[in-house]
């Protein structure tokens, strides 16, 4: 269960990083003064998602810890 959770976090992850290196290209492709605000926007949600996984993650990874603890 822990092991299938973990899993699906990283694959979040994974999501969120290519979802932003193609929102990058995109962007880059079409450089002007509009999809700079589009791209800081992206780049902003990107970063409160990618800062609540790693909050999640770090959960995830202490109560590991502590079943460990309680296994051993």
């Amino acid at each position: 269960m822990a092991g299938e959770h973990i899993r699906a976090m990283k694959e979040a992850i994974d999501s969120l990083r290519r979802a932003e290196r193609d929102a990058v290209q995109k962007l880059a492709a079409e450089n002007n003064p509009n999809t700079r605000a589009e791209f800081r926007e992206i780049h902003d949600t990107l970063k409160t998602m990618r800062t609540a996984l790693k909050a999640e993650t770090s959960l995830i990874a202490r109560l590991l810890k502590l079943i460990g603890l309680f296994q051993g």
